[in-house]
């Protein structure tokens, strides 16, 4: 079992004018997959509002997103599209040694890894209790350790 990730980002709050989201998945290999969509008429007059350099049209690919919601749904269409179906699509960066929120995957792992990942949430993560941070970080681990693709570097 291998673990993809779904990496969003947005300049919000940090760029003037900054609407977008952005995401890409990265495979086991780290390999890039960008999440594109393909712009309807509508989407395309929306980007054309707030972007004074590029005209867009529809039917054009784009990787800006108005809505993050969609852009998750896309990016777990693109995982089921191009992923073994025994790996384990991630929501967050893959440098991340804390537990991440599991998307999608064989449902023992997906049920075993959300419990962990809502420990964490429960206490607020490494601003809650680090004490108690550390013991569930530790078996977030092991389950890696233990279900982990032996050709795959964790």
């Amino acid at each position: 079992m291998r673990a993809w990730y779904l990496e969003t980002t947005s300049w919000q709050g940090i760029a003037i004018g900054a609407i977008h989201y952005y995401a890409k998945l990265v495979d086991p290999d780290y390999k890039v997959h960008q999440v594109e969509i393909t712009l309807s008429v509508d989407q395309a007059a929306v980007l054309n509002q707030y972007d004074r350099h590029v005209t867009y049209e529809a039917g054009d690919q784009t990787s800006r997103w108005d809505d993050k919601k969609d852009l998750c749904k896309a990016g777990l269409v693109l995982f089921q599209a191009i992923a073994p179906s025994t790996d384990v699509l991630l929501k967050g960066n893959h440098c991340s040694a804390d537990p991440l929120e599991p998307l999608f995957g064989p449902t023992e792992a997906v049920t075993e890894l959300r419990k962990i990942w809502r420990d964490a949430e429960d206490i607020g993560w490494w601003e809650g209790v680090e004490k108690t941070m550390h013991q569930i970080a530790k078996p977030w681990a092991c389950w890696w350790e233990k279900h982990a693709d032996p050709e795959e570097n964790l």
